[in-house]
Order: C-alpha cells, then structure tokens, then sequence
C-alpha cells in the first residue's frame, strides 16, 4: 500500500473541495481550533497561513492520497523553528480511514523523508484539550516539551502543547 502526496495549491477547485470534505469529517478538531462553522475558505487560509518569521518556500502543504482518493492532509514546514527542526503543522486523515494506521505510516515515510533531508527532529503542537491527538503523538513517540500561547487564523489565543521528536538514522 502506497501513498502518494501532491502538494495543494489554492486555485486547484477539486483538491481543495477534496480537503474541505476532509476538514468536514473532523468537525471535532475544527471545534477545538475556532469555534466557528467550518467553510471551504479554512481550507484557502491554511494552504497560505505561516508560523511566524517564516517564508512561504519553506511551506508544502499536501494532499494525501490512496489508490487515487484524497484520504487525508498534510502540512508541513521545512527548518522551522530551527534549521535542523521539520515542523508538523497538520496530518489529518478523513474520518472514514481512520483507525487503519494510516497516519502511523504516513508519520513513518514523513520521519524518513525529514532524516534524508537532514532534519533532527520533528515539532508539533496540540491544541489544549485534544487529547486524542495528545495521546497519538505520545504512542508515536514524541515528548511534550512546553505549552505556549498562539494566535490561529482568527487572532483568538489558544494554548498548544508543544511535542517533539528526535530522528535516529
């Protein structure tokens, strides 16, 4: 089983409606993230939206495909906060493919292609009170490291556990 990444751009209509249906699976997180109804446009501002003192070439943002379906999502940002630091900004799997180790293979090809790259180690942050996504990332061996305050795309403050994991090649 194989999957296959193709990075999403804003203007490409069908991609985006793909990960708009897969944003709609996962209510549950988007609740935690803002509270408000979920829109296509959540999909338009996290292709653009940028951790802080970061360029845009340094942001892919894909999508996550399986025998030619989109099942899930992944955003990611190359040496940030550091050069030596591969920054997890989402991996979502749709909600009908989850529960199928999709996401533990997938982190597995991304923790490979980050040592290839040179990386170190691998950050994230988890939203406070999604335990769910606290304990994946847990089971899949990363550390809680801090928790921080940060702004998302509507400027309300949130509290994100930062998690963080070596690589050893």
């Amino acid at each position: 089983m194989n999957f296959e990444l193709k990075e999403l751009k804003k203007n490409m209509t069908e991609e985006i409606d793909s990960a708009f249906a897969i944003y709609q699976s996962n209510r549950e997180y988007f609740h935690l993230t803002s509270g408000k109804e979920l829109t296509r446009e959540f999909v338009i501002e996290d292709l653009e939206d940028l951790p802080p003192d970061t360029n845009p070439e340094k942001k892919q943002f894909f999508g996550i495909y399986l025998d030619g379906e989109m099942i899930g999502l992944l955003d990611c940002v190359f040496g940030y906060p550091d050069e030596e630091t591969y920054y997890l900004g989402l991996l979502m799997i749709d909600s009908r493919h989850q529960r199928k180790a999709y996401g533990t293979r997938i982190l597995a090809e991304v923790e490979k292609q980050a040592l290839e790259m040179g990386y170190k180690r691998i950050k994230l942050g988890v939203l406070e009170g999604n335990h769910k996504a606290f304990s994946f990332w847990g089971e899949m061996g990363f550390e809680y490291v801090k928790t921080v305050k940060r702004a998302g795309s509507d400027q309300v403050s949130r509290r994100v556990m930062v998690m963080e994991k070596e690589l050893k090649g």
